[in-house]
């Protein structure tokens, strides 16, 4: 609960400023940490719709519905796309649609506007109008019958909760910015606009490199794919440095979230080192750094799901993968039995 609240509070203490600072770097400073601070919730919303991030079911729940609020998604879509999708069918194909990869038939195929959307996409501007348009816009608040065709109440319950606050919000900027004798058109850009874009880039940056890197495999053929390689050796533990891995509250410790989503943020870290220590040589972790971030986006762009390697645009090979098919060790089948135990998925 201090989690939640310090990350609500300043969220709300950044939006303030990003309104009432009398500086414009002021307020594009307040409006950029806002963004990150919306981030922050977000994650805490994640734990809160797994069921990791207190012990009360019901409490998860409000928790984080109210925790999405700020990054504007609807709580049961969430659950819907991340949950039951994304973590039960990690890189295949077929399912999974966070970050999947054309193959280099698919993008030829693709009309010329939808091919430079790609290429923008896959770009490191592009990361969060990826996240935006793909996921956020398509998927996360009112979807249309094409993107979820269930159409549950719930569903619906939680696009109009999401709508309210939006429009809430955009008021109570504007009432705020009036107040400060700031023009209506200032106070939404960078109290609302500015935190918006720059927590869309933020998940996209994040999601991209948790299951896309020259040595992780995507998968056609459902034969072919196994859950549990999936989640140990797909998933990456990209490592940031120990404060800005605690600053995004451990959400890179990626690889043990996917092992067991029971585990809260707070004791990620701890659960990595675990898992990394059983499957040494298995569990991919790459220390994060510039050159190794802009490396990965530069040759991380088409996937041939026949012979398992990335490629460019034009279909040259850029990665050198071979996919293990062997089923993990006798440690899967012992998570296996402890994730059965406590209700799996």
């Amino acid at each position: 609960m201090g989690l939640f609240l310090l990350d609500v509070s300043g969220y709300a203490a950044l939006v303030l400023g990003a309104v009432a600072m009398p500086a414009i770097w002021q307020r594009v400073l307040c409006g950029t940490l806002a963004g990150l601070a919306t981030a922050l919730l977000f994650i805490v919303g994640h734990d809160a719709c797994h069921g990791s991030f207190t012990r009360y079911k019901w409490f998860n729940e409000v928790l984080g519905r109210i925790a999405f609020l700020p990054s504007l998604h609807a709580f049961s879509l969430w659950n819907l796309g991340h949950n039951q999708i994304h973590h039960r069918f990690t890189n295949l194909k077929e399912t999974d649609y966070v970050w999947r990869p054309f193959s280099k038939e698919e993008f030829d195929g693709l009309s010329p506007v939808r091919r430079r959307l790609e290429r923008l996409y896959r770009s490191t501007l592009g990361l969060g109008l990826y996240y935006g348009v793909e996921i956020w816009w398509k998927k996360m608040v009112f979807p249309n019958r094409h993107e979820v065709v269930d159409r549950k109440r719930l569903y619906v319950f939680d696009s109009c909760l999401v709508a309210a606050f939006a429009a809430l919000q955009i008021g109570v900027v504007m009432w705020l910015g009036f107040k400060v004798g700031s023009p209506w058109y200032a106070s939404l850009g960078f109290g609302v606009a500015l935190p918006f874009a720059v927590w869309n880039w933020l998940m996209g940056f994040v999601i991209f490199q948790h299951h896309t890197h020259p040595s992780v495999a995507w998968f056609e053929d459902s034969e072919e794919w196994t859950f549990w390689e999936s989640q140990i050796e797909e998933t990456t533990h990209v490592r940031f440095p120990w404060l800005a891995g605690l600053l995004l509250h451990n959400i890179m410790e990626h690889t043990a979230h996917h092992a067991f989503t029971g585990i809260p943020l707070y004791q990620l870290p701890k659960a990595q080192s675990a898992l990394e220590a059983s499957f040494q040589g298995r569990v991919k972790v790459v220390p994060w750094t510039m050159s190794g971030f802009l490396d990965a986006v530069g040759r991380c762009k088409l996937y041939d799901y026949q012979r398992h390697y990335w490629t460019d645009f034009e279909g040259n090979e850029t990665s050198n993968r071979t996919v293990n098919l062997p089923v993990l060790d006798s440690l899967v089948g012992r998570i296996a039995t402890k994730w059965d135990r406590a209700g799996g998925y």
